[in-house]
């Protein structure tokens, strides 16, 4: 019994860190379908220099959606709370660790 608690605990952190890295990674860094989350974020204030590093204004809302370690902070957050709320949320949250395991994947190869 404790090692069936133990592995559904490891399971549902394992889906909850991949989601909250797929999600955080669409907030800050992907363009997302027709770019609709890079005019999101720079509607925001983030801007790109030559290199393609964010620009922003420290403490402002372009930080947060610049920020990986402060994005994936109220992304987890968000998911949490959503979670609870709603259980029945978890299935997208399953979907986008799939998301991202088949990125981590493409990435290793």
């Amino acid at each position: 019994m404790e090692f069936d608690s133990c592995f559904t605990i490891l399971t549902w952190l394992l889906v909850c860190s991949l989601s909250t890295g797929r999600l955080t990674t669409l907030v800050v860094d992907d363009l997302g379908p027709w770019c609709i989350l890079e005019s999101i974020r720079c509607a925001c204030g983030v801007t790109r220099d030559a290199e393609g590093r964010a620009q922003y204004i420290d403490g402002s809302l372009a930080h947060l959606m610049s920020c990986f370690a402060c994005a994936s902070f109220w992304v987890a957050l968000g998911s949490t709370i959503l979670v609870v709320l709603a259980p029945v949320t978890i299935w997208f949250f399953v979907a986008m660790a799939a998301a991202q395991a088949a990125t981590l994947i493409d990435g290793a190869t």
